[in-house]
């Protein structure tokens, strides 16, 4: 049995030693040689000693020229060292924010082999070690997604504060992003060129929305009722432009919509740990039946319908944590206004994903390219499969390493709007290859494993 011998217990050990049996321990610990300097608090820190550097690190063998590499540093020492990085050849290596950072980000510009170093020092010594990684020229990313929500943050539902000088709009007055009193008609989302000027010729196959939908808060309603998403041009500073003559249009309904199934968590947008104690995440894709050319300057806005009927609602999850926010919308009877502003400086992101993509070789390719997603890409282990096929059918997902070996192969009956999730975590930074077969067709995507 162990006893704590302290002055201040108030608890009943205290009691089951003999009288003065406190006063005795007090006198042995302060009459003792060593043991009086037991109570100095210089005589009981720990001291470590100091210890040579030794320098370790992990780091992929393989990865594509333009793309970040990241290094995981293992190295250890007493006092803790700084770092050195450096490459060999030299050039067209970067190191992001820079060379003595302990993780830093390395971009390649050229094919071929490099021996990356990290020399670790300390007030002792330094310590060096080195790994070989071998780039290549891949080919550009041709199916991704692009957001504005940070990846670390948590998707919100944003609700508009009771307006009682507006008929309706008291007690509640529904949601900043989806239906509310004010009859707001559409909500648009901006995109800049910088999200997807890496893509070559890029288009815009479609998007995915992130509803809330918890029980029978939020969005449903009449099954019929459309909902649409719509793609025009224009600027954060002016707004979207060309708006009676859409760069494109995906129609739908609340009845497609609710169809889907809710989640606790996405593991493609916000920050991807975050679990919710109910499933109240319901994404749903958007098709465009042609895919449609991203402008080449300016960008684009991606903006979704909202019900106005009585009954009906939808509501987008947002990023509400923003500096700046990325929204316009569309008021009743008319006109387009910044949402920041207009809601009194609140700056947020919509959790709308425009599907970007590459020119296709055929029409067949693309008609799977334009049903099938992968996201997060590049992904730090877990990635998503999203599906909306036009109809029921059997797909099988197919995952291969850059030396063509199969790391798994699952097959799903009965797929049309499902998404799945290829988990990668326990494999080693690198190029990955994921196919997909459904109804005959066949398409493959490449995924970079960075963690």
């Amino acid at each position: 049995m162990f006893m704590n011998f302290m002055d201040y217990t108030d608890d009943l050990c205290m009691y089951i030693f003999t009288n003065d049996q406190r006063a005795r321990m007090q006198t042995a610990m302060a009459n003792g040689t060593y043991r009086s300097q037991l109570t100095t608090s210089a005589a009981t820190l720990c001291t470590m000693s100091a210890a040579t550097p030794t320098s370790n690190f992990a780091l992929a063998t393989s990865g594509c020229s333009g793309a970040v590499i990241t290094p995981t540093n293992n190295s250890n020492g007493t006092p803790a060292p700084t770092y050195a990085w450096s490459s060999n050849p030299a050039a067209g290596v970067t190191f992001n924010p820079n060379n003595t950072a302990t993780n830093p980000g390395i971009t390649f510009t050229n094919p071929g082999t490099y021996t990356i170093s990290c020399v670790a020092t300390n007030s002792v010594g330094n310590n060096s070690s080195s790994k070989v990684i071998t780039i290549t020229t891949c080919a550009g990313i041709c199916n991704d997604t692009i957001m504005n929500v940070s990846n670390t943050s948590t998707l919100d539902v944003s609700i508009a504060g009771a307006d009682a000088g507006t008929p309706g709009c008291s007690p509640k007055a529904g949601y900043i992003f989806g239906s509310n009193c004010y009859d707001d008609q559409e909500k648009a989302e901006y995109f800049p060129v910088a999200k997807y000027s890496s893509i070559s010729s890029p288009k815009i196959t479609g998007a995915i929305v992130l509803f809330f939908k918890n029980g029978t808060q939020g969005t449903g309603g009449n099954a019929s009722t459309p909902v649409s998403l719509k793609l025009y041009n224009g600027t954060m500073a002016g707004g979207p432009t060309g708006t009676t003559t859409p760069l494109g249009v995906s129609a739908s309904n609340l009845g497609n919509i609710t169809s889907g199934v809710t989640t606790t968590s996405v593991n493609y947008c916000g920050a991807p740990g975050i679990v919710y104690a109910s499933p109240i995440i319901l994404p749903y894709k958007f098709n465009f039946a042609t895919a449609v050319n991203a402008p080449a300057t300016n960008g684009f806005f991606a903006s979704i319908t909202c019900p106005t009927a009585a009954g009906d609602t939808i509501v987008v999850m947002d990023d509400g944590g923003n500096a700046a926010g990325t929204n316009w919308e569309l008021w009743t009877p008319g006109g387009w206004y910044n949402v920041s502003p207009t809601w009194g400086g609140f700056n947020a992101s919509m959790a709308i994903l425009p599907i970007m993509t590459c020119s296709a070789t055929s029409v067949s390719e693309m008609a799977l390219e334009n049903n099938v997603v992968l996201m997060p890409n590049p992904s730090t282990g877990l990635v998503t499969v999203a599906a909306t096929l036009p109809n029921v059918s059997d797909m099988t997902i197919t995952v291969t390493n850059a030396l063509g070996q199969i790391i798994s192969e699952t097959s799903f009956t009965n797929v049309r709007n499902n998404a799945f999730t290829v988990d990668l975590t326990g494999k080693e930074n690198g190029v990955y290859f994921v196919s997909i077969t459904s109804g005959g067709e066949k398409v493959t995507k490449r995924v970079i494993l960075n963690k």
